[in-house]
This record gives C-alpha cells, structure tokens and sequence, in this order.
C-alpha cells in the first residue's frame, strides 16, 4: 500500500493505492475511485468512480460520474449523475443516471435502465426496461421490456419486445422486430432508399416487423405489421399491411400492400 498526500491548496487528499485500485480521499468532499489494469471497488457512497482495463464494483453505489474503459462488471446497483462506457460491460442490477448516459461498444443490463439524455452506439442488451428523457441508439440495441421516452431516434437493428412509446419516434433504416410502438409523431424511413443517376432505387433490407403502430401521424417505410392505427396515415414503398385503422386521411404506395383499411 502507498499513501501520498496532495499539496494542492485547491484540492487537498490523500492518495491510497492498493492492488492497482487509487482511493482519493478528498477532505471536503467524497472519495475518488480509480482502477488501472485489475481490481474492484466495494460498495459505498463516491465521488467519481474511474476503471480502466478490468475491474469489478462489487456492490451498489452512489456517485457523481462513472467513466469505465476496457472491461467492467458492476454486480450492484449503479446511480450516478452521469455514467460513460466503452469496451465491454456487464451490469447485473438496475443503472439509474441522473444526466448523461453514453455506451459505445457492448454493454450488458440485467436490470432496468433509467436515464435523462441516452446515447447508445455499437450492441446493447437489455434484460428489463429503459427510460429516458431522449434516447438515441445507433447500431444493435436488445431490450426484453419496454422503452419510453420523450424522443426516441434508433439507427440500425433493434428487437424490443414490449412498447416502444414516445411522443417523438424516428427510426432510419431499422431492422429486427419491436412488438408495439405508441406515440405523437412515428416516422419509420428506409435509408436504403437511394438516388443513382436521377433515379429512385429501392434496395430492401429486412425491414422492421411489428404488431401495433400507434400515433396520431404515422409515416412508414419497408415495415411489416399487423395493425396501423393513427389520424393522418402515410404507408410508403414496401410495407406489408394487414389493416389499417384511421380518422383523418391515408395515403398508400403502389408499391405496398394493405389487406384491409
């Protein structure tokens, strides 16, 4: 074990590193926890908690930031202000942050995921429900519950199997299943349509598949669905329509099939 003490008038600790774990103790404030190359972290109330390389939280904390790179397995329950991953992570119990919420690379929730501004990027797998004030997703997100937010916008693959809600949805170029969407204003577009020498070309993906889409103006393309429900309706190129169900106005491409409306 080496203790150090900071000389700085700004910030005055002590500096404790044991096993490749840093423990600053701030006189004023609450500790800081820093991991290099391999260690854990045990349960308490920090100040900023730092892994880089592989370390373990052993039981629940409170803090004010998280930032984790390389590997991580946080086996309690997590709140912070804000929380950063890249690499590979696993979180065994419910994740609550209070601001900023950024993942990139894999990461893995066995509990619910709260945050206020969430930005995934690269796979996320979700054993229960997220929440956010926004959440933007861009690459392969898995949610097992329900994802509710104000404004959703999801890039690439997602299976969800609960609702997706929110009082904006945009989705560009999804593909994989989600069971129902509920919302304001759902836009589904295609982004493998494309424009080649002055021409439209329609180069299909798998495209999403749903059960419900409900909203009040609903504008898909290349979507799969059992039953559309909404006011103001637009059904773009290659959806496949079971019924749709509408009080305003409806508007169906060529290109599309739907069975009943």
């Amino acid at each position: 074990m080496k203790l150090t003490r900071n000389k700085s008038n700004k910030r005055k600790f002590f500096q404790i590193i044991r096993n490749n774990v840093t423990q600053e103790v701030i006189m004023e404030n609450k500790s800081d926890m820093k991991i290099s190359g391999s260690g854990s972290i045990s349960s308490g109330v920090y100040n900023d908690i730092k892994i880089s390389g592989s370390g373990s939280i052993l039981g629940d904390v409170d803090c004010n930031d998280i930032k984790i790179s390389g590997s991580a397995s946080c086996k309690g329950e997590i709140k912070a202000n804000n929380l950063k991953v890249s690499g590979s992570s696993s979180f065994y119990k419910d994740v609550e942050v209070k601001e900023f919420l950024k993942i990139s690379g894999s990461a893995k929730f066995q509990g619910n995921l709260k945050g206020n501004d969430v930005v995934i990027s690269g796979s996320s797998k979700i054993a229960g429900n997220i929440i956010g004030e926004s959440i933007r997703v861009s690459g392969s997100v898995s949610v097992e519950g329900n994802c509710e937010s104000t404004e959703v916008t999801i890039s690439g693959s997602a299976n969800i199997k609960g609702l997706l809600s929110g009082d904006k949805i945009y989705l560009n170029g999804p593909s994989g299943y989600i069971k129902e969407i509920g919302g304001s204003e759902i836009t589904i577009k295609d982004r493998n349509n494309v424009i080649l020498f002055g021409i439209i070309r329609f180069n299909s993906g798998k495209g999403l598949n749903c059960e419900l889409i409900e909203g009040d103006t609903i504008e898909l393309e290349n979507v799969k669905c059992d039953l559309v429900r909404g006011h103001n309706i637009k059904i773009g190129e290659n959806c496949r329509i079971k019924m749709v169900e509408y009080t305003g106005s409806i508007e169906i491409d060529k290109k599309s099939k739907v069975e009943e409306f």
